[in-house]
């Protein structure tokens, strides 16, 4: 297999080199694994991954943006010794032990008597000799074959249609399709009267032949073929065999094995190399269905995460396969909000309205919170619930969930109520200690966050006016905002033994 390595070949950065073997995160945060200091680096800038056999860099939303060879890109395949550029800093792509091109496949035909005779050929003289053998049968058989699967977009079905073609095109009586370097095949089928074909092995000999050296191979008669001679071969009664190496764009992705059990001769040369340009063929439909379904997922896993956080904090839950929403301790910040005098609104107003009310309501306290990176726990009737500080950790989460409380009262300023009025919003913050992470059923869970900071945001919230931000010491003092906050004395907050010292945040003065 190829070893892939990333290099920085400018920047303070110059020289370090990072193995590939799994998805890697760019950035200037020091929580990525790759970090590159400069300042016009952003803190998530790309990432790199893999999808089946093809290396790929994204563009994480940065500043100043992701290029490759010089072009700015979103989402770009890579090549060996492509040039990825993040800000200013350079990086080279390099892979160890880079494989030949499908361009370069070896096709060797053994003929059933004396000596073989051994033809390096490139794919596109196999297709031109395809074309030109048979214009009218086995060009057309290519076109649709293409056709049909580059529209297939899950793997079980294109397996499938790769099966049946072959067998439906040539005298075949099992075949079987390899992904990867497995020697297990991914799928095996068989012409009708044929009972029980995944039971025998394939021939391990003809799969390193297309898998590890990349050459297309027949043999026209097995039996008597020292150089494919081996034990599955004679044990399933095997007569003539062909195998093709599948392509994606550098790398050899797997291989697809033809048998006759029935005669010598059954495979030509012309059969060969028709099986190289379906092989081909196969292996752009299996890589493009792999990219069709990585970004389906993507997809899905983002319109899922977006749901709670913020664009950022959601790729940062995603690039980490899910592993931030374990349940752990936590300092946090929590935010509640209000709507004072809901219940009077709801009597005296239609159901119609108030909806329209409640999801302009929602939508300003959403973008507040998002805004500065928190999460939205929950709504709660005419509230919401807010988290800061997980599940990406944030040092200054009780400063963010102060911004937040300001913006929320400044966008919220300007909805009316069906009467006319100005909406009237109450916010308690606390900030200490939580469990967070997923709660619920196997059914149905959600992220949320369980202490007594959830209970005192809670109360503070109840106790807050209209257009007020109630808080206690612990968030004042995490985020330093001794200069915003005013005493409003000691309360009783229910559920506890001992009072809180009490402060009202100063919302018209915005904090950094």
């Amino acid at each position: 297999m190829e070893r892939w390595t990333l290099t920085v070949i400018d920047g303070s950065e110059q020289g370090l080199e990072k193995p590939l073997n799994e998805e890697v995160i760019l950035g200037r945060s020091l929580d990525n694994d790759l970090v590159l200091s400069h300042s016009a680096v952003s803190r998530r800038h790309a990432r790199i991954f893999a999808v089946g056999f093809v290396i790929y860099v994204e563009d994480l939303e940065s500043t100043h943006g992701t290029r490759v060879n010089g072009e700015t890109c979103s989402k770009r395949a890579l090549n060996n010794n492509d040039i990825i550029t993040v800000g200013p800093v350079s990086m080279k792509i390099a892979c160890e032990q880079a494989a030949p091109t499908p361009g370069a496949t070896n096709v060797i035909y053994v003929q059933p008597t004396g000596a073989p005779s051994i033809h390096e050929i490139s794919v596109r003289d196999i297709e031109k000799s395809v074309a030109d053998h048979d214009i009218s049968a086995r060009l057309e058989a290519v076109l649709q074959i293409g056709l049909t699967l580059q529209g297939e977009r899950e793997i079980g079905p294109l397996l499938q249609r790769i099966g049946k073609t072959l067998i439906d095109t040539l005298a075949v009586e099992r075949c079987g399709i390899f992904l990867g370097e497995d020697v297990n095949p991914q799928l095996v089928m068989a012409a009708k009267g044929i009972e029980n074909p995944d039971k025998l092995p394939f021939s391990k000999s003809l799969l390193h032949r297309a898998i590890s050296d990349g050459e297309a191979l027949v043999t026209a008669d097995a039996g008597k073929d020292p150089r494919v001679r081996s034990e599955s071969l004679v044990a399933g009664a095997i007569r003539s065999a062909m195998v093709a190496p599948m392509w994606g764009r550098e790398h050899v992705i797997g291989a697809v094995v033809v048998e006759n059990r029935d005669r010598t001769n059954a495979f030509d040369s012309e059969d060969l190399r028709l099986l190289v340009v379906l092989a081909n063929l196969a292996g752009t439909a299996f890589q493009n269905t792999l990219l069709i379904q990585e970004v389906r997922r993507e997809t899905e896993e983002r319109a899922a995460l977006s749901r709670f956080f913020s664009p950022a904090v959601a790729e940062h839950i995603r690039s980490k396969s899910g592993t931030a929403l374990s349940n752990s301790r936590k300092e946090i910040s929590v935010l509640f909000t209000d709507i004072r005098g809901f219940t009077a609104l709801s009597e005296t107003n239609d159901p119609e309205e108030l909806v329209d009310l409640l999801n302009r309501y929602f939508h300003e306290l959403t973008e507040a919170i998002f805004e500065v990176e928190g999460c939205v726990d929950k709504f709660t009737g005419d509230g919401v619930l807010a988290l800061f500080g997980t599940p990406v950790p944030q040092s200054d989460h009780a400063r963010r969930a102060v911004r937040a409380g300001q913006d929320i009262l400044r966008r919220c300023s300007q909805l009316r109520t069906p009467d006319g009025e100005p909406l009237a919003i109450g916010i308690g913050i606390a900030t200490g200690a939580a469990i967070v992470g997923p709660v619920g059923s196997e059914k149905r869970q959600e992220y949320t966050a369980i202490g007594d900071v959830v209970n005192i945001a809670a109360r503070l919230v109840e106790l807050a006016n209209a257009g007020e931000v109630l808080t206690i010491d612990a968030t004042v003092e995490a985020g330093e905002l001794n200069g915003l906050a005013e005493t409003v004395g000691d309360r009783n907050i229910k559920g506890r033994e001992r009072e809180l010292k009490i402060y009202s945040i100063d919302v018209g003065t915005p904090i950094a």
